[in-house]
This record gives structure tokens, sequence and C-alpha cells, in this order.
């Protein structure tokens, strides 16, 4: 297989590596944690992130198992924690963010979600919230989005570099690079992708270079971290906090789930139509859950203060007991509710499998 390298020749594989460093910024934060002898690293993003299709027989070394490389070649010891998890979107990120990216620390966060995502205004809105809920941390980490392209041209770099130039992060673009080679027909697409988007190993490496090369120049600019902007958005689902389902979902049980990064997945019991049940002053809701082809997955009603607002279903044709995030209400107005989660009638004995439900 031809690699992007001997398809390109040095000098316009050089030039699409340079193009596709679109921002640079947070130089000194960068020079700080260059200076420390751990880099914590975390990886939020679908498919692309964990390797998907990257080599022939399926997953392969990804660009977060290269930049590991790099910061090892620069003599750091290196923490990392790969959270992404295929076929979602920021929305996911977000109760990753909850559920685990606090708890970790991490200096530095990779989010790729740009092929994923909805590039009309709920997923700007959904992208703000998510960074700004990254850069709201404790232990505020530097921010790095990296963007990438289906083999249709669909990207939402667009407007990632918007808010990447906007809060200060650094930032990686291959549709301002490597897609127009493509359209020229200066790239072959089989040398970037076989399929709908997952770069080949290869391809992976490129992203891990651009990565670094980010990462050096942004050091060299040395440009100081930004202040938090006010949003662009209403970036409504940034305040976003974690339901304790222990105490909202009575009648559900620890379960294993097949995800190691969800260790409190909860399963319903058999008989039981109540999912949830809790007091809040809220206006969104958002639920994290088990999607399956399996037709023993249950339905489930959303009920406010007594009337029904919508629902959802375990149930997906497409579903492959991959983890799934909705908002399943999403209201106006702030205000204290009694929100209520059951089974449609008769699917008491069904199962759900609930791994996190949030509100805001």
């Amino acid at each position: 297989m031809q690699t992007l390298l001997e398809a390109l020749g040095e000098e316009l594989y050089n030039k699409a590596l340079s193009d596709s460093v679109i921002n640079i910024a947070d130089g000194q934060a960068l020079t700080r944690i260059m200076r420390q002898d751990t880099v914590k690293l975390a990886f939020l993003g679908a498919s692309i992130s964990i390797g998907y299709h990257a080599s022939p027989n399926g997953y392969g070394k990804c660009f977060p198992d290269f930049l590991e490389e790099y910061f090892h070649t620069a003599g750091k010891q290196v923490e990392s924690v790969n959270m992404a998890v295929s076929g979602t979107n920021c929305l996911t990120g977000m109760m990753i963010t909850q559920l685990l990216v606090k708890e970790q620390q991490p200096d530095i966060v990779l989010v790729e979600y740009s092929i994923n995502e909805e590039s009309h205004p709920i997923g700007l809105e959904k992208y703000e919230s998510l960074l700004r809920m990254l850069l709201s941390l404790e232990k505020r980490p530097v921010v790095i989005p990296v963007s990438v392209f289906n083999r249709d041209g669909y990207s939402c770099e667009e407007y990632m570099l918007h808010f990447a130039k906007m809060y200060g992060n650094p930032m990686v673009g291959l549709k301002h690079s490597l897609y127009p080679l493509i359209q020229s027909g200066e790239l072959p697409m089989n040398v970037y992708t076989e399929d709908e988007g997952h770069p080949h190993v290869d391809g992976h490496e490129f992203i891990a270079r651009a990565i670094w090369l980010a990462i050096q120049r942004s050091i060299e600019d040395s440009a100081p971290t930004l202040p938090l902007p006010d949003p662009m958005t209403g970036a409504r689902f940034e305040g976003l906090k974690l339901i304790d389902l222990e105490k909202s979902a009575p009648e559900t049980e620890p379960c294993s789930y097949h995800e190691p990064m969800f260790p409190v997945c909860r399963k319903k019991k058999p008989g039981s139509g109540l999912v949830m049940e809790f007091d809040e002053e809220c206006s969104q809701l958002v639920v994290m859950y088990v999607k399956s082809s399996s037709r023993d997955r249950t339905s489930v009603n959303v009920m406010c203060d007594g009337k029904r607002l919508g629902g959802f279903s375990g149930y997906s044709l497409f579903g492959w007991d991959n983890p799934w995030t909705e908002a399943v209400m999403s209201e106006p107005e702030k205000l204290r509710r009694h929100i209520i989660l059951q089974t449609d009638k008769g699917d008491e004995n069904k199962q759900l499998y609930l791994i996190a439900a949030a509100y805001c």
C-alpha cells in the first residue's frame, strides 16, 4: 500500500503537514507542561481516535499512540487515557468529561468529533459547551481540537476553527490540508482511507505529526492562556451535573458493561417500569445509555410534572451494544421539575442499560 509520503513526495507532504496546523495558541501553558517530567494526555472523540479501520484487519495503531511516542522521544513520561467511543459526538464527550476527565486531571485534552458532530446550530452549541466545560475544570487543560473529514468532504472544521481562535486552542485541521489535494487528484483517496473516512495507520501518523508541530509552534509563539469569553451560542449544556443513579434510579442494579471506562453502568431490574425519578431545578436532561439491535431492550417515556415530553429506546436496528447519549428533555426555562423515566406499558421485563444521566 502506498504511503502519504510516497504519494505526495517529501516537499508536498511537508507542506500539507504545515498547512494542517491551522491555529497556534496557549504556548505559555504548553511550555509549563513540557517542563514537567510527566505529561497527562486525554483523548475525547469517536472511532477515528481509537484507530477503527486503521489497518485492513480492523483496529490499528492510531494517532494517540503515535503522539505518545513523540512525548517519549522528548524525554517525557506519559500518562495517557483514550476515552473515545465509536459513533458518538460532543454530548457524549461532555458526559465522559463529568464521569472521567475531571478525575483524570489531564494536562492536554485532544478533541476529535469533527465528522460525528452536526454542522447546524445545535452542533455548534454542543461543541462550545464541551469546550467551556473542559476549560472550566479546576485544573484547566490545554484543549487541542483535531479535525478530519469524510469521503464527501464533510467536517465541522470551519466552526471548530472559529472557536479555536475565540478560546485560544491550538488546532489541527486536515480538511484544510489533505482534502484539497484529494480534490485536485494529487492524492488518491484510497491512500488516506479505504472507507468513508477512517485514516490508514499512515494517516494517523500524519495527524500525530501535525499535532506535535502545532504544540511546537505554539510554544515558540508563547501566547498566554486566554480568559474564558462569553459564549457565542447559548452553551446550554456546559453546566451539566451528573445525577446519582443509586439514589434516583433505585429500581436499577450495578452491572458490567463491555466498555471498561463505564464502571457506573446500571441495569433496570426485571419487572420494574420505573427507570429513574428525581426533582431538580433544570431545563435540560441528558441520558447516556446502551443501544442494541436486540428486541429485548425497552422503550422509555420521559415524564415531566405528569406530562409526557418524549422518549427514547434502547433498541435500534443498527445498535451494536454501543453507548448513546441523547438530550431527552430540552425546555426553554429552568424550573423546579419532577422528572420520571418509565418504560412503555408491557416493557417492564425488557432490559435497559443506563450509563449516566445529567441535568442543567
